[in-house]
């Protein structure tokens, strides 16, 4: 049976790779408050200044609130998944325990899962806009 061990380097470099994951993760959790108050008090501006002036009218502050609350579901999970990992990484060394640490790196695979998954999307949604500005452009110098 092939057994991993962790020398004292290697332990090291994953101690303060666990400091860094829980602070990263902790200022991610805190963004993402901040994101869900933006979505609640964005809705109560954008209503407030639709009444003052009629520019605003067409903005639905209830879609605004919506876009909100979807960004910040969008990045609660990897900073929960980056606390939960970091959290089971400090119990694993802490206490010599392989179980946390199989724990700890099935929450940090599932945090580059989602990172992932999302990159994979951002570049499809560029790639999108490129091809469509390229028809649109060709369409436009047709016209």
């Amino acid at each position: 049976m092939n057994e991993l061990t962790l020398n004292s380097a290697a332990k090291q470099y994953l101690r303060d790779s666990i400091k860094w994951g829980k602070f990263l993760a902790i200022v991610g959790l805190v963004i993402t408050g901040f994101i869900v108050l933006g979505a609640i008090f964005a809705g109560t501006i954008l209503s407030v200044l639709a009444e003052r002036s009629t520019e605003w009218e067409s903005i639905p502050s209830a879609a605004i609130t919506f876009i909100y609350l979807c960004m910040a579901a969008v990045y609660f999970f990897p900073c929960w998944f980056q606390l939960k990992s970091s959290q089971k990484l400090q119990v694993a060394l802490d206490q010599n325990n392989e179980e946390e640490l199989a724990e700890g790196l099935k929450y940090m695979k599932y945090n580059y899962q989602i990172f992932g998954i999302m990159t994979a999307v951002v570049l499809a949604f560029y790639v999108l806009v490129i091809i469509f500005a390229i028809i649109g452009g060709g369409i436009a110098a047709a016209l």
